[in-house]
């Protein structure tokens, strides 16, 4: 059989070598003629082979008997129905509601650790002198100022003094307070001067500093301020001036006190800014100038406050602290932790610096009847290779 298989193989090939070789000697239009016929045959038998295949599958499917048949009928339920029972969902959801409001409270209290009462400012042996309530006009001056520093020097705005702009806000009316806890306290203290801190970046002490001086001020108070921040103090930006030379350029001995004071436009309030920054500020702050500067005027201004950079990040505080009388810490509230607070009153005691009382800053009224902090930002760095600003 495969003999003759193989055999009738030679002969078709045979065959159709002989056929192709006949198909070249006819014309051209002939040959393209006779490979169009053959491909419509071809077609026409592919096409009848998938008709029959096509008429196959539906008498298949035509003949096919569904096996499936109705064993009972439906029967509807007048009673109550089984699913979903509403009071008892309605009681789980509630019991578990409460529950998980109760866990998120306790989680919440746990994981805190800012200051929440004036409480708990005392409780690290503090006295309060003011809780400073937050203020939507100083929160706009705010949202512009740190709008502008991205801008160049040119188009930079200016820092509104709050006590200035709007002398009724509730925060200017509790900075009248904080002026009379300061001048009973005043009394007992080595001298007049008072200095503005904290224990970390961002607690608002610029701000204290700049309407604590402008309340005093308006009071008939002959008050000086001086931005002892030679890092990265801004108290130029409030009165709209250059920096100049200020406080550096004095301390260093290349200026006097006439040249570095500013007569602001607020009567009874001088002002002397940081300067240019140093390349050492702490080494700076330790020069004989600093007390003489302060105990030479003491006669002449009723307030001198000094501003500082925080307690914990730098030095310069407990430098600062050896020349002035009286010292208040500036805490922000659910911002500075209790411990954090201790830490920069121990640190300031150690050095033998007197810190007076506290403040607690930017507060908002809440349903506990305390207030939460709601503005305020310092953008203090710890790197103080500080940029021109």
């Amino acid at each position: 059989n495969l003999k003759a298989l193989e055999q009738q193989y030679r002969q078709l090939k045979t065959e159709r070598d002989k056929l192709n070789q006949r198909i070249q000697l006819l014309p051209t239009t002939q040959q393209r003629l006779f490979s169009l016929r053959r491909d419509v045959e071809v077609g026409n038998g592919v096409y009848e082979l998938l008709l029959y295949k096509s008429q196959e599958m539906e008498v298949a499917r035509a003949s096919t008997v569904g096996n499936v048949r109705v064993v009972d009928s439906a029967v509807v339920d007048v009673t109550d129905p089984v699913a979903p029972k509403k009071l008892l969902i309605v009681v789980i959801s509630t019991l578990l509601g409460g529950f998980l409001s109760v866990v998120w409270v306790l989680m919440q209290r746990a994981l805190h650790r800012g200051i929440e009462n004036p409480d708990e400012i005392e409780a690290v042996g503090l006295a309060v002198f003011a809780s400073v309530p937050f203020s939507e006009g100083q929160f706009k001056y705010d949202t512009e100022f740190a709008a502008s520093s991205k801008r160049s020097r040119s188009q930079r705005q200016p820092i509104h003094i709050l006590a200035h702009e709007d002398p009724t806000d509730s925060a200017v009316e509790m900075m009248r307070n904080l002026r009379t806890s300061l001048y009973f306290n005043l009394s007992e203290a080595a001298n007049k001067s008072v200095m503005i801190t904290g224990p970390s970046p961002g607690v608002g002490k610029s701000f204290i500093a700049v309407n604590l001086a402008v309340v005093s001020a308006r009071a008939g108070q002959r008050v000086m301020l001086i931005d002892g921040d030679l890092r990265r103090g801004y108290l130029h930006r409030y009165f709209q001036q250059d920096r100049g030379e200020g406080l550096s350029a004095y301390l260093a001995g290349r200026e006097s006190f006439d040249a570095v004071i500013h007569r602001s436009t607020i009567d009874n309030l001088d002002v002397i800014f940081r300067g240019k920054t140093p390349p050492n500020p702490s080494e700076l702050l330790m020069h004989d100038r600093l007390p003489e500067l302060l105990n030479q005027h003491l006669n002449h201004y009723d307030l001198i406050i000094v501003d500082t950079p925080p307690a914990l990040a730098v030095t310069d505080a407990s430098i600062v602290g050896q020349s002035v009388g009286n010292t208040l810490m500036v805490s922000r509230f659910e911002e500075t932790g209790q411990r954090e607070l201790q830490h920069a009153i121990d640190k300031l005691r150690r050095d033998q610096i007197r810190v007076t009382g506290a403040v607690l800053n930017g507060v908002k009224k809440r349903l506990s009847n305390y207030y939460g902090y709601g503005y305020y930002g310092y953008n203090y760095s710890y790197n103080y290779k500080s940029k021109e600003r």
